[in-house]
């Protein structure tokens, strides 16, 4: 997400908040974020969630809450 974020505008659009109960776990949320060309907007919240995987990978399970692309 770090590449990613860096993208997004207009700046401080993406927060991205460590759960307090789980250290696994980073809340990210989208406020009217859009690309360099202002063409798609972003709004809502994922969570991340972190795990080890097989061969030390590390596994990321993600799921979105009211994820919306230009309004859809």
């Amino acid at each position: 997400m770090a590449g990613g974020a860096s993208k997004l505008y207009p700046p401080g659009c993406v927060t991205k908040t460590k759960d307090p109960s789980n250290p696994n776990v980073v809340h990210i949320a989208f406020a009217d974020c859009t690309g360099p060309f202002g063409l798609v907007h972003l709004n809502g919240t994922e969570t991340a969630t972190f795990a080890k995987g097989e061969g030390g990978a590390v596994t990321v399970h993600l799921t979105s809450d009211n994820l919306t692309a230009n309004g859809k």
